[in-house]
This record gives C-alpha cells, structure tokens and sequence, in this order.
C-alpha cells in the first residue's frame, strides 16, 4: 500500500519471512510514532527490500514491524526515490528510474484493510453467561466490522458474532458468550478477531442541491401551525440537509453489507422472458440509469434471474427480477422482523406528536457483499446485470435492512428523537423520501391506521372500503367480513379483559370482551367442533378445554393483560381442577403467553344461585395459560375515565365490577414462583442422591485419581478429554473408535466408551462435513497383503482445491498397504514433474524403495517421466483399471476420509488448508486402524507414538 502520510517505508515480520528471497536483517530496537500524535509502534529492524514494481527492480530500506494492517507501506522515501505520481482520475502510479518510466494500475480489488482485535485485559466468563469485554485496535476513532478469529472458535467454545463496532482512544467493546457449564478464562492480549474498514469507490463527490433540499424540507413542516414550534423543527431539519436532496440515489456506509448464503447447488439460471418491443426500450431505459448511478453493473456470473416490468399507479413501469430459483437455495435469515400489530397498539398510548420517515428506495441504500453480487445477477432481452445494492425479491432482503436499522438507531421527547434519528440516517449516509414524510404530527396514518393522541382507529379509505362492501350472502363472505373488521379490534391496556367460555359434546367456544364505562366491547369471537375423543369428556374438562382453546387462538389479545374467565363449571374456579387439566394439555412454548400474571376465574354470572363462589389464583405452571394479574391494573380507580378506541361495534350493558375486581384482588392466592432450576436448586437435588455423596466420598478421600471435582458445593464430571482428543487439530475429528482407542489406554472415567459415543455426533464441524458411504456388500474379492512394509503403495492425487497463501492446489497421498501409513504432500500443480519429484524427495528419499507402487491412469501418473524413473530406481508401477477405482480403493479412501477432516479446521477466510495437512495425517498415523486394530505408527516403529497430550505424570486434575 502506498501511503503518503507515512515517512518511511514499513513491512511486517510475517510478510518478510513468506518472500521467496530470504532477505539480511539489521536488528535494530526503536519506536515511531503514528500520525495520531501519540500511538507509538516498536521497530524490530531494517532490511533492504527488492520490489518489483511492473517490469522495473526498485530497492528501498524498510522498517520491520511485528504487525501491520496490510503486508508492506511504501512511505514518502519511496515516493521521492523513484519520483512517484498518483494520478486519481486515471488510476494509476507511475515510477522513474533512469530515465524510465513505469506506470501501475490501481488494485481495483482492494475493498478492505484490517486490523487485529486484541483483549486489554484478563476474561473470567461464567457460565451460561454473556459478557461485554474490551480489546484493542490499532485505530484512533473508527467504526468497523467485526469478524471472529477462526483459530481461536476452533479450540475454545466461547461465542462471538460478526458484528459492527465504534472505536473511540484505540478501543471498543466485543460481546462474548460462554455456552458451556464450566467458566471459561481467555488470557490478556489474546487475538479475538480482526476489524475492517470498508473503503470507498472511486467516484466525484456530488455537491449537495441545497435548493431542493430546502425546499422538501419546507413542504414537510407546512403542516405546523405553530410558528415557535415550525422555526425549532428547521432548524433540527436544517442540520440535515443532505438526507433531503433526492438528486441522485446514495449507499449508506458504516453498515454491513448484505450477505447471500446458498446451499450447494449449481447456479440457477433462466432465459430472459419475451416482452414487447415497447417494454423492451422500457427495459433498456431502467437498465441504463441504473448503470449510470452504479446500483448494478454488467455480469459475467453463472446465475441469470429473469427480469420484467410491472406496471405502476401512475402508467410507468418498475422492474422487477423474479428470484424464484435463487430463493429456494438461499439460507434463511431469521432476524425478527417487527410485528405490525404490536407498532401500531404502542403507537395508540396517547402520545402526542408523531413523526416519519420514509426511505428513498430503502433496499437501493444497502450494499451486497462483493463475493456475492455475482448471484444477483439478472438477465434482460439486451444483457447480464448484476446488483451493487440490495435488490427486491431476494429471500433475506427485509430482514437484512431490518438488521442495519435495528444495528444504527436506539431508542430515541420528540425533537430531540428527530435530531437523533436524522443524525444517525446522515451519518450512515441514507437517503429519505420527502415526498412520503410526516413531521410533527398531532394525527398521522400508518399502515392503514390513523394514530393519534386518541387511540387508533382505521383511515378512512379502508372505513369506506368497509362501508361499501356488500351484504355477505354465503358463509364464505361472512367469515372473510368478520375477519376484515376483526383486524381493527385493540384492547384498552386501562382495563382488564374477560374471557367467557361454555362448552357441550357437539362444541366449544369463547367471547373475549371489555367493560368500559358501563358497556361491554367485543374484542374476539372463537368457537369449534369438538372430535371424536373430545366428545367423551365430563362437562369440566369440557369447560377447561375450551379455556384451553380460545387462550390458544386469542394469545395476541391476551399478552401482558390482566385476564377474567368466566366459566359454567365452579370446580374449576379452584386451583387443583383447571392446573389438573392444564398439565395434561400444556400449550407449546411459544403460546404460553402468561408466564408473569395471573387469570381470576369465576363462575359464569348467568347462573345467580351459584354467584357467591370464592375465586382462586392459578399458579404459574410452566406453559400454561392463566398466570397473575398486574397490581398496577387491578387497581381501578371506580369513576375511572379511559380515552379508547372508536372501532368497537357490538355493545351491551353490563353493572360496574370494580368491587368485584378488588374482592378477587384480596381473596388472591400468594403467587407460587415459576419451579426453574438453578445452582441453588441443584445443590439441593444433588445432596438427596446418594450415588452423588458416594461420589463426593470418593473426591475428598482422594482428589488427584478422581473422576469428579467438587468445587463450590458442586460434583461436577471431567469431560474435556473428549474435546482434546477429537477436536485439536492434532486428533482430526476422527470417529469413535480412533477417538476411543486414543484414550482409553492412558484415561478413564465411568461409562467413558458411552459418553465418546455421545458427545462425537453431537460435534458442529462432523455434522457439516461427514457423510454417510455404506452401500450394500458388493462382489469384490480381497487383494492380497503384501508381507510387510512399503512393498506395496497406493498413489493418487486430491484436489484442486482453492489456492493457498503458500500457492499450493493440490494434496499428493500415498498410502502403505501392509501398515496404513500415510504420506500427503501439499503441491501446486499435478504435473509429472511435481508428481516425480515429490514421490522421489518425500518418500523414496525417507522410507526406502517400494515393491510395487499402484496409482490410476492420470497423466501425471501414466507418461514417459514416470516410466523411466520406476525404471533407473527400480519398483515396479502398475495401473488400476479404467473406471475401476474399486481396484485402488485403500488411496481412494483415504482421500474421502481426510479431505473432510481439514476442512472442518481450515481458516475459510485465509484458505489455509496446506498448514493443517501435516497434522490431520499425523492424526490418522497414531489412530487405530479400524482392520489392523493398531495405529499405522505402532506396526511401523514397534511403539507407542508420544502426543502432546501426554505429560509427565500418569493422572493430573483439573483446577
């Protein structure tokens, strides 16, 4: 990177130990301080760099750094040296030396620098917890994105998220999450991530148009009548000029890009659908401007989406893509999106100003990720586009743009959330659509509602589409008019609902109602037909079913709500009766809506003989339905009066029951707490078991050879062996039995096979890349094994696979027959001079020469380079038969066995797959062999292999 605020010229240690030159390094021990004023960075020493800039050697003295946030900056020394010119609009740097000169294109690919994330301080995570942890980076004041180290989520448990981060003095803050039961320690200074700033294309800046901006900005607050309040809105406004010029179509910054995430499947694709030669020149003309504005771009990707036009209100076209194939292969995003209903019945609490805002082509404003605009891409009669932006259609897009906001506003009296909501759009660089804001309203419609001060009630367009819908006249209509007016129905949060059931063998049913004022509103209506088994239950459980029923169907009226029930059956106003039926039928989680009040119920007031029954409180079980009124509204004043909302139609008279609601309020129950299980309760449970106090004998009498620790007034069990020797690098993910086998000869705690077994299906990475090869037995007869080692060697290649740092693309393994050792040697082509020289240095040269060595007919097994070497060195190479890998399949094995096993350690963002080779076969070397019942390791040397794991001693404990 060329950087004209930088003095001299710098490098880092790891970039200089990956050049192929090995270069001479003067150690030297200073500090330079950074452009900031006060952030200093150690010098390691200076070397002499030879860098090959076009077809020109330049050579500069460079300081060596621990760490950089790109491998090489070429300061002010190299630009003066060689006479450096930058030219922006072209793009380009040209050089001089000699009287020559050289000119350089820009890396048009660059879209990002990072910056490592460190821990400032030692981490003590409890368990199940999520803490807030502050780490440093090398960044004064930035905001970033956030992206986890690969390396350390594979040898921890501890969670992080990508996340969007605001640096302030070199620090900002991670939220990390312990999963496990254990508390977990992370040390100081520890690599938690890298940070990114995305950086910005090249184009002009456009100078604001002030006039439109202003004059939008006028149209909006119009509206106010008051002047006082008119001058302070503008002047809020004002400050935000740029979010109100609608000149051209902006893309926000600072956010995260939108992401595609595809199952593994090919590309879809489709031909552009037939259109007429009119909407073709409609097609061209979108096609073009949105070229001109950079929202999409011209593609060479495998996906093509077909693309057509949808007529709008005004006779215009829209163009639309049809992502139907992509949708189907694209991984669901499950960021909540807000729930209309809940915005609209908080809108209607009697505030008194409204505002909104409304985004100028909202999805245009968010960038995809670059790796995946590709499967944007779209297809027209006249080319191949792809999107820059967020399109329409594709299967994530409201919960991605759901996500940036939720990400950039917080919670924000009115102004003062104008001017901070319009602070946080500019600054992300949104762009809103005056025409469709409102400002500092006293009454404002949205969704179809009209808010204000009042309550909420239906805007007139949809009251006169209700007004002027006909006379239903089949059951059909009915139930689609009940269901159109029902929409409107909101309780009044003032005021308890009452919940009136009845039930017979033919059906159920219920009437959710308010008593406002002395009149009772309908809110909800339920009734069903009763099956076959239900039919045969007494008249009690009938009552509780249809409880059960209309609290299933009315649960969104219901939530938070202080809740009545009026029933015919009196048993079940007492407490065994309705929790009796409830603990036989719980509703599902989600339904169970009650989990911090309670429900009174009382007998039905239509039978006055039985009106004095005594009501009970229900106890909050878990997943069932009637919990604990609120205090706060049990307590009704008696002449109460509430603002509700005019869209009730059915109204009856019914007497006042405040005293009715402070006799049920005094002849409560206490309120039973929800029976969760915590540490406390833990305790309690495990000192009943006598097993555990054995247990707990057995660790205070002993505690070195113990496969229990008692710690806190806990026993807990030690499992983490399982993790150490499946899922370390150096163990490989394999299966059970290699698992097993490795521990059982130096370990051992109760049902330790059993547990093996449990844990292993339960890992991530081997459920995300094993699969399943049993196939039915075939005719395949043995080959005969040979008499001992290296007398007969599988040969075969793996890959390509994606392109390392180290230029390595191909995986060359042999494999011994009589012992099962593996050899793997990372390689950056499959030529048959690679292939030669690899067999030769890697295995000949360290193992001695083979027998026979038997590989497939691939050219760069079967040519004349391999024929003369077998010849001068003297093994014989023979072929497996064409189509016929069965005939090799121990090599052809092993390529499907740890091919899986490095992917499931690699780095997916460096692609750095060549460094874990050596230790996935050094995996398979020391594990059991499922034939030989021995490691390759002992039938080759005559003994145990030594791992990392074990340590001096024969048994340690965990602290």
């Amino acid at each position: 990177m060329i950087d004209t605020g930088a003095n001299r010229t710098f490098i880092s240690i790891k970039a200089l130990h990956l050049s192929y030159k090995k270069q001479s390094i003067n150690k030297v021990s200073s500090r330079v301080i950074l452009a900031d004023g006060y952030t200093s960075l150690s010098i390691l020493g200076t070397v002499h760099l030879s860098i090959n800039m076009g077809d020109m050697l330049t050579t500069i003295k460079a300081f060596i750094v621990k760490e950089l946030c790109v491998d090489c900056i070429l300061g002010m020394d190299f630009i003066n040296k060689y006479k450096m010119i930058i030219n922006t609009e072209e793009r380009t740097v040209s050089i001089r030396d000699n009287h020559k000169r050289t000119t350089l294109q820009f890396d048009v690919n660059k879209h990002c620098i990072n910056y490592p994330a460190r821990l400032i301080k030692h981490i003590r995570i409890p368990p199940k917890r999520t803490v807030s942890v502050p780490v440093s980076v090398a960044l004064s004041s930035a905001q970033v994105l956030f992206r986890p180290c690969f390396k350390l989520q594979q040898r921890s448990p501890i969670l992080m998220l990508n996340s969007s981060l605001n640096i302030h003095r070199h620090t900002s803050f991670i939220s990390l999450h312990n999963p496990t039961n254990e508390v977990r320690l992370l040390p100081k200074g520890i690599l938690l991530g890298t940070t990114t700033i995305p950086t910005l294309s090249f184009k002009k800046d456009l100078d604001i148009d002030y006039s439109l901006a202003q004059k939008n900005i006028c149209n909006l607050i119009q509206p106010i009548t008051n002047s006082e309040q008119k001058d302070k809105v503008k002047s809020v406004l004002d400050k935000h000029l740029k979010l109100f010029d609608t000149t051209e179509p902006t893309i926000v910054i600072n956010v995260k890009p939108h992401a595609i995430k595809t199952l593994d499947y090919p590309p879809p694709s489709s031909k552009p659908y037939y259109s007429t030669p009119t909407k073709q020149d409609a097609m061209y003309t979108i096609t073009q401007e949105l070229l001109q504005f950079e929202l999409i771009r011209s593609s060479y990707s495998p996906y093509a989406a077909p693309a057509l036009l949808v007529a709008k209100h005004d006779g215009t076209w829209r163009m639309v893509v049809d992502y139907k194939k992509l949708n189907n292969i694209t991984i669901k995003d499950n960021h909540p999106l807000p729930n209309m209903e809940q915005t609209i019945q908080v809108l209607g609490n009697g505030y008194q100003f409204f505002s909104k805002f409304d985004m100028k082509s909202s999805f245009w404003q968010i960038p995809i990720e670059e790796e995946d605009r590709h499967k944007t891409a779209f297809i027209t009669p006249e080319g191949l586009y792809e999107w820059n932006v967020l399109a329409q259609g594709l299967k994530n897009s409201p919960p991605s743009f759901q996500r940036v906001m939720a990400d950039i506003l917080s919670p924000c009296q009115h102004l003062k959330h104008i001017h901070q909501v319009l602070s946080i759009l500019s600054q992300h660089n949104f762009q809103l659509n005056p025409f469709k804001c409102s400002i500092f309203r006293q009454q404002i419609d949205y969704l179809s509602h009209t808010i204000s001060e009042q309550g909420v009630k239906p805007n007139n367009e949809k009251i006169q589409a209700i007004i002027k819908l006909r006379e239903p006249s089949t059951l059909a209509e009915a139930n689609k008019f009940l269901g159109a007016i029902s929409w409107y129905h909101y309780p009044d949060e003032a005021h308890p609902v009452i919940l009136t059931t009845d039930a017979s063998k033919v059906g159920v049913g219920g009437t959710l109602q308010q008593h406002i004022n002395g009149e009772i509103k309908n809110l909800y209506y339920h009734s069903q037909m009763t099956s076959s088994s239900q039919r045969r239950y007494d008249p009690i459980e009938l009552e509780a079913l249809a409880i059960w029923m209309c609290f299933q169907h009315m649960g969104p009226y219901l939530l938070g709500r202080s809740i009545i029930i009026y029933a015919d059956q009196c048993p079940l106003c007492r407490h065994n009766c309705l929790a009796d039926y409830l603990s036989r039928h719980p509703i599902p989680r989600e339904e169970a809506i009650f989990d911090e009040d309670y429900g009174i119920v009382q007998h039905n007031k239509r039978e006055p003989t039985v009106r004095g029954c005594v009501p009970d409180a229900i106890p909050p079980l878990t997943g069932a339905i009637v919990t604990k009124s609120k205090t706060k509204q049990l307590q009704l004043e008696r002449n109460q009066n509430s603002t509700t909302t005019p869209t009730y139609r059915n109204k009856t008279t019914l007497p006042p029951i405040d005293e009715e609601i402070d006799q049920m309020k005094e002849d409560s129950s206490q309120i039973i707490a929800n029976n969760s299980l915590d540490i406390e309760q833990l305790k309690i449970e495990q000192g009943k078991d006598s097993t555990i106090h054995q247990n707990v004998a057995e660790v205070m009498k002993d505690p070195v050879n113990s496969s229990y620790e008692f710690n806190n007034g806990l026993l807990y069990k030690l499992i983490i062996m399982r993790q150490v020797y499946h899922g370390d690098p150096l163990s490989g993910h394999f299966g059970v039995q290699r698992t097993y086998l490795k521990i059982k000869h130096k370990y051992w705690w109760p049902n330790m096979k059993q547990s093996i077994i449990q844990y292993i299906p339960s890992c991530l990475p081997c459920q995300q890349y094993n699969i399943s090869r049993t196939k039915k037995p075939g005719r395949l007869q043995p080959i005969p094994p040979p008499e001992g080692p290296f007398q007969l060697i599988g040969m075969d290649y793996c890959g390509p696979f994606k392109l390392t740092p180290r230029s390595n693309q191909y995986v060359l393994c042999l494999t011994d027959y009589f012992t099962r050792w593996v050899v793997a040697i990372a390689v950056p082509d499959c030529s048959a001079k690679t292939t030669a020289e690899a067999l030769f240095n890697a295995f000949i040269c360290k193992y001695g020469v083979p027998t026979v060595i038997r590989s497939d007919q691939g050219t760069h097994f079967h040519n004349q380079l391999m024929y003369a070497m077998s010849k001068l060195i003297g093994y014989d190479h023979t072929h497996s038969t064409t189509y016929h890998p069965q005939s090799n399949r121990m090599i052809e094995k092993l390529n499907a066995t740890f091919v899986p096993q490095i992917a499931k350690l690699q780095d997916k963002e460096n692609n750095n797959w060549d460094e874990f080779l050596s230790p996935v076969v050094f995996a398979y070397n020391t594990g059991t062999h499922s034939t030989t019942q021995y490691s390759p390791f002992q039938l080759l040397y005559g003994r145990e292999p030594r791992l990392p794991t074990d340590g001096k001693l024969s048994s340690f404990t965990f602290r």
